[in-house]
């Protein structure tokens, strides 16, 4: 199906049917493959409790490999992502896992359901809305985490972020796990020897030779790429003057971009299928050389040397890092001519393990029971009472100067007693709009005690259409309480979609200003 008629058929099925106890759904990247924590969950799952049933989502090209992989398995089934199959995991399953659900809305957690969200990674490069453009580039991925049971941080660095960056203090009510990465379980536990041999023979490995991994990030930009661009170029470079050093290398790129790099012949050689997991593969490399990437935070695990090499312009100014260059584990490059420096003369050790204790201390290899564990004991760790009430104020379109104006007074004056959430409808490229979303929450703004945090409207119902169906106790019993009740969403599905499900104490919806 198409995203659109998917969308349908899931509302269409959203208050129907009942929720399967024993039934478990995973998907990883929107459907591009499937691994990281997500898949090594499942993997402790399947092995050590039998009687619970699994769905993995991917898209139709990785089907028959994953059918194959847990064949042995007569509980796990894999569905094609965006058919029907996969809607309807999703509205029955007690237990949805993913690492991301960044790029999709329509997931809504139902009463009854565990939402798990493992994320994928430490971050380096600035997150939510302390990066360029991350007000309207984060209420999906905001959403998404409001409405989380459990939400894995490896490390408290990775925790702050997710609290003050994507605003979650004073809204979230689910639970905060830092109890390390599942997918980082076979870093401290190795793999066996026939594995180890199957992943050497499947990549084509010399034993003898030292092998190092190449991992760049994903920018976030593989829209305009093709073929003739310069990341394709910079890649081959690296995998030659890496090669002329006298090491093996191979190449692990970013799902996003897969389908595009195996296109090209001179990399394919040296490229990581998407189905390989990165972490069994990090275990086998000698040295790692990245840029911006989160894999090393894995790789510190195991002490081994990293060379940073940025061949970006100046992704500092245009994404920013929280952390800066030089205090980085590893040797920092910026051209490839110069990788002798960093593969060939390790002075790292010391600073290497003490960002170990900093922000690996929380890996012990049992990641991934402690997580089941956790889910099928569901006691949420308590949490710090909110002490500020909830506001939801409706913007609508927001194009209207006035509006704004009025919102943003409203902030100002109230911003220290109440936690304020605003929600617009999105209009599409009327620089009006842009300019009022600024006012309210000027870019790159990460101190959540002065400013909002924006949720969008991006449902084909205009806002200002929406009508409340049913009475009043049908407020109270979405566990809404009303103290203004000007906002009448559509229906319970649309309630929970806008902001996660989110509890509010007060809604404003601004109509006009005399």
């Amino acid at each position: 199906m198409k995203i659109n008629e998917f969308e349908k058929y899931y509302q269409k099925k959203y208050t129907k049917g009942s929720i399967d106890e024993h039934l478990a759904i995973y998907e990883t990247r929107d459907g591009q493959g499937f691994g990281d924590s997500p898949k090594a969950i499942l993997d402790y799952w399947v092995a050590n409790l039998p009687e619970y049933e699994h769905i993995i989502v991917v898209k139709a090209a990785d089907i028959a490999f994953l059918t194959a992989e847990y064949a042995t398995f007569d509980n796990v089934t894999v569905v094609e992502y965006l058919s029907k199959a996969h809607a309807d995991g999703m509205l029955t399953a007690k237990y949805v896992i993913t690492n991301a659900l960044i790029f999709t809305s329509y997931f809504t957690k139902k009463t009854g359901q565990i939402f798990v969200n493992t994320w994928h990674g430490t971050p380096v490069k600035k997150m939510g809305y302390a990066m360029p453009g991350g007000v309207m580039g984060s209420w999906n991925v905001v959403r998404n985490f409001v409405m989380t049971d459990y939400l894995l941080a490896p490390n408290e660095h990775t925790e702050t972020i997710f609290r003050r960056d994507y605003r979650l203090d004073g809204i979230y009510d689910g639970t905060i796990l830092r109890m390390g990465y599942p997918r980082n379980d076979v870093l401290i536990n190795g793999l066996d020897a026939d594995k180890t041999t199957k992943i050497r023979t499947t990549l084509g490995l010399n034993p003898a030779q030292p092998f190092v991994l190449y991992a760049p990030t994903w920018t976030g930009d593989n829209a305009t790429l093709s073929l003739q661009s310069k990341v394709f170029t910079d890649y081959l470079k690296v995998i030659n003057k890496t090669i002329e050093l006298g090491f093996q290398i191979r190449l692990k790129v970013h799902p996003y971009l897969w389908e595009l790099a195996q296109q090209d012949q001179a990399i394919a050689p040296y490229l990581i299928a998407d189905t390989v997991e990165t972490n069994e593969v990090l275990g086998l490399a000698d040295q790692l050389i990245t840029d911006y990437s989160s894999i090393f935070f894995d790789y510190l695990i195991l002490n081994r040397p990293i060379t940073f090499l940025d061949l970006t312009e100046d992704y500092d100014h245009e994404r920013g890092l929280y952390i800066p260059q030089t205090d980085l584990p590893g040797t920092y490059l910026r051209e490839v001519e110069q990788l002798d420096d960093g593969l060939q003369h390790d002075i790292f050790q010391d600073r290497r393990l003490a960002w170990q204790k900093q922000f690996t201390s929380e890996e012990t290899g049992q990641s991934a029971k402690a997580v089941v564990e956790q889910l099928l004991a569901h006691q949420p760790v308590s949490k710090a009472a909110h002490t500020k009430p909830r506001v939801l104020i409706n913007a609508r379109y927001f194009l209207d100067s006035q509006v704004s104006n009025k919102i943003i007074e409203y902030i100002q004056a109230h911003q220290a007693n109440e936690d304020i959430s605003v929600i617009v409808s999105f209009p599409g490229s009327e620089p009006e709009f842009w300019q009022h979303v600024d006012a309210i929450i000027p870019p790159n703004s990460i101190d959540p005690d002065i400013y909002s945090r924006l949720f969008v409207h991006v449902t084909n119902t205009k806002w200002h259409e929406l009508r409340l169906r049913g009475r009043i106790k049908k407020l109270r019993k979405l566990h809404m309480s009303f103290n203004c009740l000007q906002w009448r969403p559509k229906s319970y599905y649309e309630l929970n979609n806008l902001t996660g499900g989110a509890k509010f104490d007060k809604l404003l919806k601004y109509r006009t200003f005399k």
